[in-house]
């Protein structure tokens, strides 16, 4: 997503929040899944630019290193 390129992820763990199905790219729940969602994204640019910036601002929003190293030095701040 960093990238800027849409995420096509396996409904396991974080990964339907992280992408968030149709917003930053798809999450597939099958093999079939998987092929019909790369298809759509091959067959449309529009969408492909779509998905690949939202999950671009995602990333940087929620998981840059700025962003991470201030969550960390707060924590650690927090329990010293």
């Amino acid at each position: 997503m960093a990238a800027g390129v849409p995420a096509v992820v396996s409904d396991v763990g974080i990964n339907r929040e992280i992408v968030g199905h149709g917003k930053c790219g798809f999450v597939a729940n099958a093999i079939s899944d998987f092929e019909g969602h790369l298809i759509k994204l091959a067959e449309c640019a529009e969408l492909r630019r779509e998905l690949g910036e939202r999950g671009r601002q995602r990333a940087r929003k929620l998981y840059s290193v700025e962003v991470v190293a201030g969550r960390l030095h707060d924590l650690l701040l927090s329990i010293g």
